[in-house]
């Protein structure tokens, strides 16, 4: 099934919404010193937003690989968006959230 134009500006309308709502969420959390929920509602917010372009181009996911494949392909390979600026996005493994969360609360404990 194919959306109308309105039906894919209210979904961009929504994903935007969602995305600042997250981004909320994440000053709150940071505030109370719940640094994982924070990346979490970070990572949200980025995939909300991306979701919203993705729709505005006609492509719409719920899977998060195919979003960030998505979004690799037509925007950091073709350097619309510089690669540095995705790298939060791009870091998906469960590995690699471990080792930024212990990065982080190494801050919170004063190690760094």
């Amino acid at each position: 099934m194919s959306l109308t134009d309105q039906e894919r500006e209210e979904i961009i309308k929504h994903r935007v919404e969602q995305s600042s709502k997250t981004i909320r969420e994440e000053d709150l959390l940071i505030e109370n010193n719940s640094l994982a929920a924070a990346v979490n509602r970070i990572y949200y917010s980025i995939f909300y937003i991306i979701s919203a372009l993705g729709v505005k181009h006609k492509f719409s996911t719920s899977k998060h690989k195919q979003i960030l494949g998505w979004f690799n392909k037509n925007y950091i390979s073709t350097g619309r968006i510089e690669k540095h600026y995705a790298n939060l996005f791009i870091i998906y493994s469960i590995k690699e959230w471990k080792e930024i969360m212990k990065y982080l609360l190494s801050f919170k404990r004063g190690c760094h």
